[in-house]
């Protein structure tokens, strides 16, 4: 998903959990009184029925956004982790994650 310089998305909430992965860009959430900048390559999570905001920096940003699936009541949480890492995996030919990701 690509935004533009200082798209604006107001208040609003999702069914259920999200993943917010920033490709490039920044993209600064609102969320429980709270505002953080994420810069490419961080991701940020908000949960079900959270009321947030946000909005992108003054280049815009590339986001992927995901839903969070809650495997460990499943019994598939290893094989949900080993997908995270595959698809960081993926994304580190795209993204620089920094030291420690």
């Amino acid at each position: 998903m690509e935004d533009g310089a200082h798209a604006h998305y107001p208040e609003h909430t999702h069914r259920t959990e999200t993943a917010h992965i920033i490709l490039s860009g920044e993209m600064t959430l609102t969320m429980a009184g709270e505002t953080k900048t994420y810069r490419s390559g961080e991701r940020c999570d908000v949960p079900a029925g959270a009321v947030h905001a946000a909005k992108m920096g003054q280049e815009g940003a590339a986001t992927w956004l995901g839903k969070i699936i809650h495997a460990r009541q499943s019994g598939l949480f290893e094989d949900a982790v080993q997908e995270f890492h595959d698809m960081h995996d993926v994304l580190a030919g795209f993204v620089d994650f920094g030291a420690g990701a």
